[in-house]
């Protein structure tokens, strides 16, 4: 296939191959490259992909040629490299130009690492018990029944638990006016401690269109951080003052507004959404716990190449994220507060542990063999698409063929989950 056979240089996370084409391949491959990079060319006298080679080369930019003619060589280069000498790539190789007449490359294959493991038997989730205490679901019930609540205004003085509706201003220790601490038509109701500390109480004995000026301390932990710690004058007129009418949760309340047979039966189906839901929470934790044990377990050596790989890729969906929020990396580090060496070595941490969890769970799928076989993904998929109307379930199942992204990543998560089970069964 080549001039001569390639020259292979095993090193510690790479191999390294020169490869010498003969010059009938280049020929061959260049040709193929012409009409590529020709076939929006428009000449005189031809149509768009009909200009003679020898014209088109008059017209292509001859360092372009070279760089698609190198294209056309790889895919049949690569096949051969890896097929002949056993080459196992993790990620795409790179290719670099030696020289032109002789053409020569260098292309460089980073290959998996070797995985072993350090005490993987041992590792073991425990389980939790589900249960939720009766104040818990007096608790739940209170907060649900408040959804129903109901206020009317009232003449009387504001007392604890009454919705008071009030506009009011801030200003420093200064006198000067803190913008961002002032609201209109303000409604909170005293006691649920939404405000800072003081603020509702000192509103406890105040009428509709009374005012009143209290100087409070902003708590160390605010968002607002230059007023931590920070005496703040609030300058507040009450507009409204609402009795709130919590309704009782009696068998008549639970039928008409619950949709539940009865006050006891709605008690017991928050329960019950409480058990599912402390279940879901637990059950993601087993998860997380063994994920973090099975990366803990896992022994690799991650090479210089494949961790730049999984940085790139760690900051690219970062950067798409941020500029779905319309947010510069920049402001998003002064946010953070990190300096660009922190953020740095954060993402190599960050692209380290997922490597050396992926290489490990990949490993522990051969090693237990989990994966499912074809028959089972292919029933996986008719049950996927069992929904769908004929016509679109036709299209969507070419998309699960064998070898496509999509058939690769259910396998894969599947694969992934019969592992996770299996550990956390034991």
């Amino acid at each position: 296939m080549f001039e001569k056979e390639p020259t292979m240089k095993r090193l510690k996370h790479r191999v390294e191959c020169v490869v010498s084409f003969a010059p009938d391949q280049v020929r061959t491959a260049e040709e193929q490259a012409l009409q590529r990079l020709g076939s929006d060319i428009g000449m005189k006298g031809f149509r768009p992909g009909k200009v003679p080679s020898d014209m088109l080369r008059e017209k292509i930019d001859t360092s372009a040629l070279l760089e698609e003619t190198i294209r056309v060589l790889l895919p049949a280069t690569f096949q051969h490299l890896t097929t002949t000498h056993n080459l196992q790539p993790v990620i795409p190789p790179h290719v670099e130009a030696l020289s032109k007449n002789p053409l020569q490359l260098k292309i460089v294959f980073v290959e998996k690492p070797e995985v072993t493991f350090k005490g993987i038997d041992k590792v073991k989730v425990e389980k939790q018990a589900h249960k939720v205490e009766d104040k818990d679901v007096n608790q739940m019930v209170d907060f649900l029944l408040e959804k129903h609540q109901t206020t009317a205004p009232v003449e009387r003085a504001a007392q604890m638990g009454d919705r008071v509706v009030m506009d009011f201003t801030a200003t420093d220790e200064k006198g000067q006016n803190i913008e961002e601490v002032q609201s209109t038509n303000y409604s909170v109701i005293l006691g649920g401690k939404t405000l800072i500390p003081g603020f509702e109480d000192a509103l406890v004995g105040l009428k509709a269109g009374e005012q009143k000026s209290v100087t409070l301390t902003f708590p160390e932990k605010t968002p607002a951080e230059h007023l931590r710690g920070k005496p703040v004058t609030f300058a507040v007129t009450v507009r409204q003052v609402e009795e709130v009418r919590k309704p009782e949760l009696n068998d008549d309340f639970a039928k008409t507004t619950l949709h539940a047979e009865s006050a006891q039966a709605f008690r017991d189906n928050v329960r019950s959404m409480m058990i599912r839901q402390e279940e879901q929470v637990n059950a993601q934790r087993r998860e997380q716990e063994l994920l973090d044990a099975i990366r803990k377990a896992t022994v690799v050596d991650v090479g210089p190449e494949l961790l730049a790989q999984e940085v790139r890729s760690l900051a690219h969906d970062l950067e798409h994220d941020l500029q779905e929020r319309g947010m510069k990396i920049d402001a998003w580090l002064q946010q953070q507060n990190k300096k660009p060496e922190e953020f740095e070595a954060d993402l190599k941490k960050q692209a380290d542990d997922r490597i050396t969890l992926r290489l490990g769970i990949q490993q522990l799928i051969v090693d237990r063999g989990t994966a499912p076989t074809d028959d089972e993904i292919s029933k996986e998929v008719e049950g996927m698409l069992s929904s769908l109307p004929a016509e679109q379930r036709a299209n969507a199942k070419k998309e699960y063929e064998p070898g496509k992204e999509a058939y690769e990543q259910l396998k894969w998560q599947k694969s992934v989950q019969r592992l996770l089970d299996q550990f956390l069964a034991a």
